[in-house]
């Protein structure tokens, strides 16, 4: 009887946690391509925690300089800081980012900074959604 409700107990789990499971390498999957990521920087762990480290001490400033030239209407200012940031972004496989980055390079290469402000909200969700993967990717290295 035990060893039932133990098979019992376990499948059921199983059937119940498997959905949070999937959902949480589904999550990542979107924030950040780890296999990517291992493979750019040939797997070596220490490089891996290097250049998370240097993005998590960059991105503050980097999406400052973007806030900033939002603030000043500064449409060149917007596309160098953009593509900067989307550069970084893209060598962490970090697809979502790297895109909304590309859209604000686009904004102030095309002259249309009064559209930024909602992609720039954007942008700072997806390196909030990064952060913590990169965190983890750093401490596992």
């Amino acid at each position: 009887m035990a060893t039932c409700f133990a098979r019992s107990f376990a499948s059921c789990a199983i059937f119940l946690l498997f959905p949070l499971f999937v959902q949480a390498q589904v999550s990542s999957a979107v924030v950040l391509d780890e296999r990517a990521l291992r493979e750019r920087v040939d797997n070596d762990e220490d490089l891996l925690r290097e250049i998370a480290g240097l993005f998590q001490e960059d991105q503050q400033e980097l999406l400052l300089k973007i806030h900033g030239a939002i603030e000043q209407q500064n449409c060149s200012a917007l596309e160098t800081a953009a593509h900067t940031l989307k550069g970084a972004l893209s060598v962490f496989g970090a697809k979502a980012a790297a895109n909304t980055a590309l859209r604000l390079e686009t904004l102030g290469r095309e002259q249309r900074v009064q559209d930024a402000p909602a992609v720039y909200e954007e942008l700072k969700r997806d390196i909030e959604r990064l952060l913590p993967v990169l965190a983890a990717l750093k401490a596992h290295a």
